[in-house]
């Protein structure tokens, strides 16, 4: 499935470098996505980009266009055809075939804290991968609040 952004979208421009097929352009009111230079990132990220980078999470599978991992790596070779930069089908360059493979690895045992005989919480300075996501969506909330 090709992405697209929905309008959740803040010109943040992120997604637009991001792009291996450089298929991310501004359109009148949010960045488009041009649905057939979309290949997921397949043959060359893991998975698509613009989902990765964007602070939103705006950037979502089109749910109207369903193409296989063959479909997408074809598209990238045709986008690619004269570039120095070829896409290459790997389980490191398609998210098919790494989630496919993907084995959940055990969870590391977590330290308890030495007064409450609880266990304590992992200490991560990211929660999850839109966590920027999440502090632009709390102070545009708060602005509009104000």
């Amino acid at each position: 499935m090709p992405f697209v952004i929905t309008d959740g979208c803040i010109l943040c421009d992120a997604c637009v470098q991001a792009c291996p097929n450089h298929g991310i352009r501004k359109g009148e009111v949010i960045y488009e996505i041009d649905q057939d230079a979309c290949s997921e990132c397949v043959g060359f990220f893991d998975r698509p980009q613009c989902a990765k980078v964007c602070p939103m999470d705006v950037c979502v599978p089109n749910p109207r266009i369903v193409l296989t991992e063959e479909e997408l790596f074809e598209r990238a070779r045709a986008l690619h055809a004269n570039s120095d930069t070829q896409p290459v089908l790997t389980p490191q360059t398609s998210h098919f075939q790494r989630s496919a493979g993907r084995r959940r690895k055990p969870a590391a045992p977590v330290a308890s804290s030495p007064d409450s005989g609880t266990p304590a919480a992992p200490e991560t300075a990211r929660q999850s991968p839109s966590w920027f996501g999440g502090l632009v969506r709390q102070w545009l909330g708060s602005e509009q609040e104000s």
